[in-house]
Order: C-alpha cells, then structure tokens, then sequence
C-alpha cells in the first residue's frame, strides 16, 4: 500500500528529500552538535555517527501520524466523514512517540532521547498556537491542546486513527533503507501500539522535560531541544519547497537568512 505525506506525494518521497538535504548539511551541523550534546551530557557517549543516525531517524518518523486511516482518507482522500473541521488533526503526537521510545530502546539514554521527540512534537508550533488562539481565544500550552485534539479524534475513529501494523511496517522499511536494522521498529518496541502508547509516552517525556527546565541546568535542555526543532524544520521545509505549488511563508525568512536550504544541488 501507497501513504501520502500530501496530495500527489507519497510519503517516502518526502522523507527521501529531507535526507538528501541532511545528507548536504550535515557536515555544518555534526561536529558542533556532538560537541555541545556530549559537553552538556558528560554521562553519553554519543558521536557523530550517533547523531547522524537520530536526525535521520526523527526525520523518517516525524510526519508518522499522516499513515493513520484517518488523515489518508480525509485529508489526501478528501473523505470529510473522515474530518472533524472544529478541530486539527495532530499528526506530530505518532512521530513524537515513535522516536522516543526507539531511540531509548537503542541508547538506554531516556534525556537524549527526549530532545528529538520532542523536536517532532513541536514541528508545527507555529500553527498549532494561531489554530489554538483563533478557536478558544487564548494562548494555551500547545501540548495539551495537541493532546485534546488528539483525543477528539480518537475518540471518533478509534482504530482508524491509530497507526496500523501495516503502516509501521511501511515505515521500518524506510529506517532499514536509510538508518539501519538496528533502529527498526519491530526490534524496539512491540508493532501492537495504541492510543495508550502515546500517552504513555507523552506523561514519561513531559515529566523527563518539566524536571530538567527548573534548576541551573534550564538553559541545557532549551538549547537541546532546540538543536534538534531547528533542523528538523529546517529539512521540513526543504521538502514541503520541493514539492512545488504554494511556498510556505517562512522560506521567506530562509532567503532573507541566506540559510542554503534552498540552494543546494539535491
């Protein structure tokens, strides 16, 4: 079976073109963010490779919830049963559990491995703000709109929100490709996932990020987190640019920047 990250884009597509910048980037990226993460983790023994393989990995998964029943019949499909208009549907919450639970399978490491999770989580703050601000009138915290959000629809649709073990076949398939059988899915964490899982997921991470943001630490976690949401945004966009159509207002920014997302060979 075909899944679309977009209307006339399957999802492997997408993905290959965020790779294929990283792949261009990386070398601008990997030495600072091994340093600074190895620096401000003394514990981890992280290395280039290492991260290398997250960011490849975070990407693969970072749009995971678009597999679901739900957003391939209602938003690729345009089946509106499938959509609730009062509501937005929260793709980020499967890729946010997705890598945390692979990556701490892997590295046995519960605080890395919450950076990159939660760098998919928030991958479309941005608009999950100005949704919440024009549907309930005020600023409220994005995870827990997200998560409301989240409930709504599976509360609806059951299963058909929830990633099947077909889709997340589909997905190992692109980790093997491009990240390797030591990062599979099925070798990490049961195929039998549910809406459970998610938050299950969402109450360990949050209680991981809560404690590290208070102390002389703070500042630690705000930069990991935000080395990990800057580069998966920017190799977002990179792909979204490359499908063509209507540019996303923030690839104005990027020019103005001179950031060479969207100037490299690839």
């Amino acid at each position: 079976m075909k899944y679309y990250s977009a209307a006339g884009e399957e999802y492997v597509e997408h993905i290959e073109r965020m790779i294929n910048h990283w792949v261009y980037l990386k070398h601008r990226y990997l030495p600072s963010i091994t340093m600074k993460i190895t620096k401000m983790l003394s514990h981890s023994k992280v290395t280039m490779y290492d991260i290398d393989k997250i960011v490849k990995l975070m990407t693969i998964f970072h749009d995971a919830g678009k597999l679901t029943e739900v957003y391939q019949k209602g938003y690729i499909n345009g089946n509106n049963h499938y959509k609730i208009f009062h509501v937005r549907y929260p793709h980020e919450f499967w890729g946010f559990a997705l890598t945390y639970n692979v990556l701490h399978s892997v590295f046995k490491e519960p605080i890395l491995s919450a950076y990159p999770a939660l760098g998919v989580l928030y991958h479309h703050e941005f608009f999950t703000v100005k949704a919440t601000m024009k549907s309930r009138g005020f600023r409220t915290i994005v995870p827990v709109e997200l998560y409301r959000q989240y409930g709504v629809y599976y509360e609806n649709f059951r299963e058909k929100a929830t990633l099947s073990i077909e889709a997340l076949s589909y997905l190992d398939n692109i980790v093997k490709r491009y990240v390797g059988e030591k990062y599979l899915i099925r070798k990490n964490m049961n195929y039998e996932t549910t809406y459970d899982f998610v938050k299950q997921t969402i109450v360990k991470v949050f209680s991981l990020f809560s404690k590290a943001l208070h102390g002389e630490e703070a500042h630690v976690s705000r930069l990991l987190f935000s080395i990990f949401h800057h580069i998966l945004i920017l190799l977002d966009y990179r792909g979204a640019y490359l499908r063509g159509g209507f540019k996303p207002k923030f690839t104005e920014v990027i020019l103005r920047a001179r950031l060479p997302i969207l100037h490299s060979r690839t």
